[in-house]
């Protein structure tokens, strides 16, 4: 299952684990995030291990709230996918905003899209 790297130990039942990874799986998806391990999936899949912690056992319901997480819809993710295809380009960053109520972790992407030298 693609989110068992992810669980450290943790235990839930294999139909759960079973949604959480088709609800990463998804949530990768719209954010256009390979699988494996880097920072930003991996802070994907904390927060879809966090929402199952809480009880959330549908995986479309975790991958819509991992994507509210994030201030993304599905629809705004697919959004970003439409201008971001080549010779766009997407960055994700992930930041981390200490206020005094905690630290707060959102992902930022940047935009750039590719002139040809034709066009300038």
């Amino acid at each position: 299952m693609p989110i068992t790297p992810f669980l450290a130990g943790q235990a839930f039942d294999p139909e759960t684990i079973e949604v959480m990874s088709a609800a990463f799986v998804a949530a990768c998806d719209a954010l256009h995030l390979k699988l494996g391990d880097d920072p930003a999936t991996r802070l994907v899949a904390e927060k879809v291990i966090n929402l199952a912690q809480r009880g959330i056992r549908d995986s479309d319901a975790l991958r819509t709230m991992t994507l509210r997480e994030f201030n993304l819809s599905d629809e705004g993710a697919r959004d970003n996918y439409a201008t971001s295809t080549q010779p766009n380009t997407m960055t994700l960053r992930i930041v981390i905003a200490l206020s005094p109520s905690g630290p707060t972790t959102f992902l930022e992407r940047r935009y750039s899209s590719a002139v040809p030298e034709s066009d300038c």
